[in-house]
């Protein structure tokens, strides 16, 4: 009786890449996703303070994690950060730390989540963790074309509604 063959396994794609979307988004999952992006929001974070100033290099890297109307508000928030000196920022920060506090929805385009944020690794005084809600939405591959974001989301939304409660969840819609 001849002895039976190994079988090949196929890696799926999920093995191949961590940030691949999965058939069903888990917490996992979005927790890697904010992780990956914060990382490259910490990157950006490096530059602008090594050089107390908006270079090139940060807008690169932001631009690869948010949407355009994302990166908007976050290169006018920085301008103000700038102009009033940087002064609350660690000399070698860390990253903001998103911690999933929620998954409020999620489809293929679209993750709407609750975290609890975390700026004690950036800033020398912060304030305790605090709800934040993001929005995430698929990339669009001609914002990264540095391939600096590893994921296939970028922020759309980090923040709170004009009320400070929950926003209404933009994944409904999608």
């Amino acid at each position: 009786m001849p002895a039976a063959q190994p079988q090949a396994t196929v890696p799926s794609a999920a093995t191949l890449d961590p940030y691949a979307v999965p058939a069903k988004i888990t917490p996992a999952y979005v927790q890697r996703v904010l992780n990956a992006l914060e990382t490259v929001n910490g990157e950006s974070l490096r530059l602008i303070l090594s050089q107390h100033a908006f270079p090139a290099g940060a807008a690169v890297l932001l631009r690869a994690i948010n949407t355009p109307d994302e990166f908007q508000r976050q290169t006018g928030l920085w301008g103000q950060e700038i102009a009033q000196g940087l002064k609350n920022y660690k000399a070698n920060p860390g990253v903001v730390h998103d911690q999933l506090a929620r998954e409020l929805s999620a489809n293929p385009q679209c993750i709407f989540t609750q975290v609890n944020r975390d700026f004690s690794a950036v800033a020398v005084t912060s304030p305790p963790p605090h709800i934040t809600f993001i929005e995430l939405r698929s990339k669009d591959p001609s914002q990264d074309p540095e391939h600096v974001n590893p994921t296939p989301w970028v922020f759309a939304f980090v923040g709170f509604s004009s009320t400070g409660g929950q926003p209404a969840d933009p994944c409904a819609s999608t």
